[in-house]
């Protein structure tokens, strides 16, 4: 390949990096308004304050509640009631050497937990919820490292969810479960939305950059 057609091959694929990082970018900060509108959602729902007004609240309601995860529930050898087990496992390219994160799903733990509420207590599915504000556990071993993220038995949380019913009984499916009181949480989606925000302006300023600089170059060389 010549010198030329080498260095347009260059300036073009720079553009095409270019349109990936505004791409990029673009749904980082649709990211942005989800989480807005997530914050937004949570904020407007009334928190329960005993276990035995689920049953008033009909399927399909959105509903949040702040008690304490049963102390007598079922554990992991990690000492976890709920928990999403990572494995960081090292990688080599050449000289280099990198981690690449994988779920364990044989070590992840999200089952039907039961949560603490006033007088009573109300089944939490967690299988389909995402963590927030939650422990960190990690283990290094010689190729590989392990992080798990959950929550333990007694330990407090906040339950975001909406109503469903198994045989009859209320349940709560969980969206979210975070271990704080509910305030923290709502701020660490609001946080979230800003981190959204700010790696999908870096994106799209870096894309913009490296088109408007591919493009010139290709301009200069056609002019040659």
């Amino acid at each position: 390949m010549s010198t030329k057609r080498k260095r347009m091959f260059d300036n073009v694929a720079m553009m095409i990096f270019g349109l990936l990082f505004i791409a990029t970018g673009l749904f980082c900060v649709s990211g942005t308004f989800f989480e807005s509108s997530e914050r937004s959602r949570w904020s407007a729902v009334s928190r329960l304050q005993e276990a035995g007004e689920l049953a008033t609240y009909a399927e399909g309601a959105d509903v949040i509640l702040v008690g304490l995860i049963d102390p007598n529930a079922q554990m992991t050898s990690e000492g976890l009631a709920i928990q999403e087990f990572w494995r960081e496992r090292r990688r080599r390219s050449g000289k280099d050497i990198y981690y690449v994160m994988e779920q364990d799903l044989a070590r992840t733990f999200k089952p039907n937990v039961s949560v603490l509420l006033g007088e009573g207590n109300i089944i939490i599915q967690t299988d389909q919820a995402s963590f927030l504000l939650f422990r960190i556990l990690r283990q290094v071993g010689k190729v590989e490292r392990s992080k798990i993220y959950g929550f333990a038995p007694g330990d407090q949380v906040t339950v975001m969810g909406t109503v469903t019913h198994v045989a009859g009984n209320p349940q709560i499916q969980a969206q979210y479960i975070c271990g704080a009181e509910l305030q923290p949480c709502l701020d660490q989606l609001e946080r979230m939305g800003w981190t959204w925000l700010i790696l999908g302006g870096l994106a799209f300023l870096v894309g913009i950059a490296l088109l408007i600089w591919g493009g010139l170059r290709l301009y200069r060389m056609s002019q040659r």
